[in-house]
């Protein structure tokens, strides 16, 4: 009965970055639960490690490392896990931001109809190659093309720098993932004006 209230704590916390240790405090006392419990199903003992370990990877926590890879070894040995293994760690799961809505104020020139031309529908977008380290966190980011302003790029960049992902396990080891692609869009608002704070969930 407790284990539900406490990821509820553990997921208000992290939202309130002021408190991300109560968050983590909750899923070690979920995960303490769990284990003292001989009648756990494997699978929601797999959980109460993993959510754990995602904890530690949002807050930078280097003990993330030793769940996942203990995570990793418990579904080897039992039969017929190997299809959760591949769902947990078989690509990178991005676990904290989760996925926004990016708004310009008004139409950028580079998507702008030239005068004479009749005016349609542009998609906006950035295009973004990234590479995910074995700790979770992002590197290497580049621009593939865009039709936003330079400083839309900057709030990506900064975006995607603060993300943490779950990386790769292969052969019981954690490993980085090289050129991931992101293909972010942007809505138009004319009532916003677009600043660092102008995305919402």
């Amino acid at each position: 009965r407790l284990l539900e209230p406490l990821h509820g704590i553990a997921n208000t916390r992290l939202m309130e970055n002021k408190h991300r240790g109560a968050s983590e405090q909750a899923l070690e006392r979920a995960l303490s639960i769990v284990e003292s419990n001989p009648n756990t199903d494997f699978p929601d003992h797999v959980k109460a490690i993993v959510d754990l370990g995602d904890i530690y990877t949002i807050t930078g926590d280097g003990r993330a490392n030793d769940l996942y890879l203990r995570a990793w070894q418990l579904m080897q040995d039992e039969p017929g896990q190997q299809e959760l293994s591949a769902d947990l760690f078989g690509t990178p799961t991005r676990l904290y931001p989760e996925a926004f809505t990016f708004y310009l104020s008004k139409t950028p020139d580079a998507a702008t109809p030239v005068k004479g031309e009749e005016a349609v529908d542009v998609e906006l977008f950035i295009d973004v190659q990234y590479s995910i380290r074995a700790n979770g966190r992002v590197h290497n980011i580049k621009l593939i093309r865009k039709n936003v302003p330079n400083s839309q790029m900057r709030l990506i960049r900064s975006w995607l720098s603060s993300t943490r992902f779950r990386p790769r396990i292969f052969n019981g080891e954690l490993v980085a993932t090289e050129n991931l692609m992101i293909h972010q869009t942007f809505q138009l608002d004319p009532n916003r004006s677009f600043t660092s704070d102008s995305y919402a969930n």
